[in-house]
């Protein structure tokens, strides 16, 4: 097992491991797996058996986000091999949990290994700001799938760090803007959200996809507000003397009127797929 420039980081430590047993059958006996473990891990004024909780929670976080990523993805490519034009589709590689009994951190992540060039599509800065690389066909359609995961989750999540060798992406980061959205909490800043929205450039592949413009999309998810007069004492006799509540109660729709014409549970919205939890490959 050597060390790997590959998805490394400051938060992470990359290994390039080559299978001889024990990881079958997602991984063949000769073959090479890229393994990546969280560095460092904070204590929190605990003892080992908290630092290893500590490990697991945060491996099986990160399982759950690339491998929700996948799923995302799969409905993505789905739509884009549909397409005549739009060519090779993307594909976000599945990571797995792996336990290692004699390690001293011993959960970390295992995935495939990529041959190629290995590229970053979307970064963040230490501004918490994406730095999108559109310079290729492929960093058009991670662009266009950051786009499209947008889209779909009405702005609640957004792919923020791809990176990858060609089509294969891995070592995904994800914004997340609501709370409990999959199951996931609040991550990265708040404002790169505003920050996609305005810098994002609708491409080919958008275009392709028939997606809408964020500019448009945003408008839609705010609600609007009935502009009024600047001053608040105008806007006070404005509200005392143009009508009464009695009369906006009449002019309003009877509450009962659609349960009585739609049926119960006709706009129930359709819930998303939730990526399944993840595998335990064990090293011995």
């Amino acid at each position: 097992m050597q060390e790997s420039q590959i998805g490394n980081g400051c938060s992470h430590k990359v290994w390039r491991a080559k299978v001889i047993y024990g990881l079958e059958p997602v991984f063949e006996s000769g073959n090479t797996c890229i393994i990546k473990a969280r560095n460092p891990i904070a204590y929190e004024g605990k003892g080992e058996s908290g630092l290893i909780d500590r490990n697991l929670d945060i491996i099986k976080q990160e399982c759950k986000i690339q491998n929700l990523a996948r799923e995302y993805c799969k409905i993505f490519s789905a739509e884009a091999r549909a397409i005549e034009n739009f060519g090779p589709s993307l594909e976000v590689l599945p990571v797995y949990l792996m336990y290692r009994p004699a390690n001293t951190v011993p959960y970390a992540t295992v995935e495939a290994d990529l041959t190629g060039v290995y590229q970053k599509y979307s970064v963040v800065d230490p501004m918490g700001r994406i730095d999108m690389r559109t310079g290729t066909e492929v960093g058009q359609k991670c662009s266009a799938l950051q786009h499209w995961i947008f889209q779909w989750t009405n702005g609640n999540l957004l792919l923020s760090r791809l990176e990858g060798v060609d089509t294969k992406i891995t070592n995904v980061g994800v914004s997340v803007k609501s709370t409990g959205h999959q199951g996931l909490p609040v991550e990265g800043n708040p404002k790169v959200f505003e920050q996609f929205v305005s810098q994002h450039q609708c491409n080919y592949f958008c275009g392709l996809l028939s997606l809408r413009s964020l500019k448009v999309m945003e408008s839609l998810l705010t609600p609007t507000k009935p502009k009024g007069s600047k001053s608040p004492l105008l806007q006070r006799k404005m509200a005392a003397g143009s009508s009464s509540p009695q009369t906006g109660r009449k002019a309003a729709g009877s509450p009962r009127l659609p349960r009585k014409t739609e049926p119960e549970g006709r706009n129930t919205p359709t819930q998303q797929k939730v990526a399944d939890t993840p595998k335990v490959v064990k090293m011995e």
